[in-house]
């Protein structure tokens, strides 16, 4: 792979980064938990969700927490980010990245 990466969104570069820069740029923010299928919505507007998976009736969310505050819900706990993670934060992201 590509020792350097861009990532384009609406036609504009909005991050320039490595694959490592770009998971340590996570931190340790990033938990992972379930999350009944009636309830995401109404998680999802109080959490910055990575991504959501359906798995037998349940939603597999990964979340990254503000590290002002460090609080993850219950039941979640902390885990390594992936590549995949950060290009979906990127996407979401409201500002340029880069590293």
């Amino acid at each position: 792979l590509c020792s350097r990466f861009a990532v384009i969104r609406d036609g504009r570069i909005i991050a320039d980064t490595s694959q490592t820069a770009a998971k340590t740029d996570i931190g340790e923010t990033l938990f992972e938990g379930d999350v009944a299928v009636d309830q995401l919505d109404k998680f999802q507007q109080s959490h910055n969700i990575a991504r959501a998976i359906l798995v037998e009736g349940r939603n597999r969310v990964r979340i990254q927490v503000d590290p002002a505050t460090g609080n993850a819900p219950e039941g979640f706990v902390p885990v390594h980010p992936t590549l995949e993670d950060a290009y979906l934060l990127m996407m979401k992201a409201d500002d340029a990245v880069a590293a």
